[in-house]
């Protein structure tokens, strides 16, 4: 009884770094590119659809449109790979659809 509430103990004391999963298949010199989840939130950006008759994206599987509040921002502009977001201090952040990876 003792070992087994040593051993829990023990399994509960690891920190994220250490429970983080890492994708096998990211290329060896990946680059994470700056984006909104740099110190900002961690909003994401999951879709886009801009079309001539429609224009709309999904960040964290809510549908927006532009005008439209996510948490503290507001949706300035959607584009076919980014949105524009805008916090209230004015400064303005940039979701990405893709993450650019660079080949050397």
């Amino acid at each position: 009884m003792i070992v087994t509430a040593s051993l829990m103990l023990l399994s509960t004391n690891l920190t994220a770094e250490q429970t983080k999963l890492v994708d096998p298949t990211r290329p060896a010199n990946y680059q994470r590119s700056a984006s909104a989840n740099d110190g900002f939130s961690a909003l994401k950006l999951q879709q886009v659809v801009a079309s001539s008759t429609r224009k709309f994206a999904v960040i964290d599987g809510q549908k927006v449109t532009a005008g439209q509040q996510v948490g503290e921002y507001k949706i300035i502009d959607i584009q076919p790979k980014h949105v524009v977001l805008q916090q209230s201090d004015g400064s303005q952040v940039t979701l990405t659809l893709f993450t650019n990876i660079k080949q050397q």
